[in-house]
């Protein structure tokens, strides 16, 4: 009898892991410098998320400026309150809405908003449901380096001069790629000095640049 062929089993690759890192710049005080820097910025094909406060008519150029390059624009409220006091006595609703509005000022201007970060990285859960459905994330803040992912509510792990630290830069990187997470980073201005160590230097900055450049 002839001996029946068996088929050869191709067993599938494992899929290739693909990360998003962020890189987000918060505050109104924060564009100017970044403007200064984003030449440099682009040269190592790193898009960054400009999380706005106090938008208006001035600085609207430079935004659609940024986006046309690539580069993100969201949500950082108008007045930058802290969002559990404001609740507290305002109420949710007051909040959202002030939020919202801000939002379609901007997309009225042509500006695309997609994600939203809280005001000194503080929200509450009520908050977080509402405006979930508005936003692809809402976002929190972190000083702890090994807090990857997060999914709707991801923490973004803040990279000012006061606490930046490269190699765990890269450490979180590798921790989110092998969770087959994202990672997310922020800071404020990019200067020599900007009075409360929410900064980092023009140093730094091309530092934070060529560890994010390897993994993209």
């Amino acid at each position: 009898c002839e001996t029946e062929k068996k088929q050869e089993i191709i067993e599938p690759l494992p899929p290739v892991k693909s990360i998003e890192i962020e890189l987000g710049v918060d505050d109104y005080n924060s564009l100017k410098y970044l403007m200064d820097h984003i030449s440099i910025i682009n040269m190592y094909g790193v898009k960054i998320t400009y999380y706005v406060s106090g938008y208006n008519d001035k600085i609207k150029d430079d935004l659609l400026y940024l986006q046309s390059m690539g580069h993100e624009i969201a949500n950082h409220t108008r007045w930058h309150y802290y969002a559990p006091s404001r609740v507290k006595n305002h109420g949710v609703e007051s909040y959202v809405n002030d939020v919202l509005r801000y939002n379609r000022q901007m997309i009225d201007d042509g500006i695309e908003i997609n994600k939203f970060a809280y005001p000194f990285g503080a929200g509450t859960p009520e908050l977080d449901a509402e405006l979930i459905k508005h936003f692809d994330h809402v976002r929190y803040t972190t000083k702890d380096y090994s807090v990857v992912g997060g999914g709707d509510f991801p923490k973004a792990i803040n990279i000012d001069g006061y606490n930046l630290d490269i190699d765990k830069m890269r450490e979180a990187i590798e921790l989110a790629d092998s969770k087959g997470e994202n990672v997310y980073f922020l800071f404020h201005a990019i200067t020599e000095s900007y009075g409360d160590g929410f900064y980092i230097t023009p140093t730094e900055l091309v530092q934070i640049l060529e560890v994010i450049s390897e993994y993209n």
